[in-house]
């Protein structure tokens, strides 16, 4: 039917999500910036976002569509986690109801609701009312005796640097089967373009940005380029070529840009002017 009338990201998501849901498969359309992609479950355990654009980050519950707790598409993966263990998702909901509707002390509200959270940590709505239950003197007493001794024992790993962008997902303007080598160990990307390429790197979660490291392949890289951060759901420039910090080789040399200030959540690399690999002509 779209071979003969025609459609655009819309037509084509909802397809997906029909053909899914017509094996009996899981499946529903989430709206991006833009753009309407598909996510759907891929033998009973995980759920795959499809004709995507955007990724995760940026994918809510399209319009139409029923959702439990909240419009960001990975809630439709956390209620299918909470709901592996029916009983417990079962009995936390009896709790959060009881706890929220029937019970009027403030420290057996928080109590009640509390034990839900045990019974099933994913069960978005009763992290959220037993938010709202708590009382400074409670709060008080949680930081004191939970958050504050977690936090001085993973102090270490807050602090440590790590390659936010290993195995991440990876956009490119060309050869886009390659794209994932880009954040492998010891993997490779090229293009046939010599202007106007492109690589986009989505981190997933907003991160702190040190340093940027570019392994060139070859003598073929690039002599100009623009690096843009998303830094609140905004693409802005951080860095150019002239900010690289390239070895002086001929063959393979590491490149390195300085970190920014802003929680980045996605890089994107534009290429300017590239050089060709004089064998592989890419």
């Amino acid at each position: 039917w779209i071979t003969i009338v025609g459609g655009v990201c819309g037509a084509i998501s909802k397809f997906g999500t029909h053909m899914a849901q017509a094996f009996g498969i899981p499946g529903t359309p989430v709206g991006q910036p833009g753009h309407c992609a598909f996510i759907w479950l891929q033998n009973g355990v995980n759920w795959l976002l499809s004709y995507d654009v955007s990724g995760w980050a940026l994918s809510n519950t399209h319009t139409g569509i029923q959702y439990t707790w909240k419009r960001p598409a990975p809630f439709f993966t956390m209620m299918h986690e909470a709901q592996k263990d029916l009983n417990n998702y079962r009995l936390s909901e009896k709790l959060r109801i009881i706890g929220a509707s029937f019970v009027s002390d403030k420290d057996l509200k928080f109590s009640v609701l509390e034990e839900g959270t045990s019974a099933c940590p994913l069960n978005y709505d009763l992290w959220s009312d037993l938010k709202d239950a708590m009382t400074g003197e409670v709060q008080e007493e949680l930081i004191e005796s939970a958050v504050l001794p977690y936090l001085r024992e993973h102090e270490q790993d807050f602090s440590e640097t790590k390659d936010v962008a290993l195995k991440k997902k990876v956009t490119v303007s060309a050869f886009q089967s390659r794209a994932y080598r880009i954040t492998s160990v010891g993997g490779e990307w090229w293009s046939d373009q010599e202007t106007g390429a492109w690589v986009e790197v989505h981190l997933g979660n907003p991160c702190s940005v040190d340093q940027v490291k570019i392994h060139w392949w070859g003598i073929s890289y690039a002599r100009e380029y623009d690096v843009m951060a998303e830094i609140g759901g905004e693409y802005v420039k951080v860095a150019t070529r002239s900010d690289e910090d390239r070895e002086n080789l001929h063959y393979n040399p590491w490149g390195t840009i300085a970190g920014w200030s802003g929680l980045t959540t996605a890089l994107k690399f534009e290429l300017k002017t590239g050089r060709k690999d004089p064998w592989y002509g890419k």
